[in-house]
């Protein structure tokens, strides 16, 4: 299973796996050298807030005003 970490330098997020999480790492993006962190942090990360009660709407189509588009003579 894989996680994330944010490198501090370029905020920018970094995958590792949960085996390497006690383990320095090298930000992929700036180079920048990431502290080992404790693995609690990595699985609150990753929780989810569970389902939404209602999914989110789409937004409907603005009908294409024609009569805009009319020739001027």
């Amino acid at each position: 299973m894989s996680t994330t970490i944010r490198c501090a330098k370029c905020g920018k997020l970094n995958p590792i796996t949960l085996t390497e999480a006690a383990k320095e790492h090298t930000c992929v993006f700036c180079g920048a050298i990431i502290p080992p962190q404790a693995t609690a942090i990595h699985e609150d990360a990753t929780k989810n807030k569970g389902p939404r009660r209602f999914p989110l709407a789409q937004s409907e189509a603005k009908p294409l005003n024609k009569n805009q588009r009319k020739p001027m003579f």
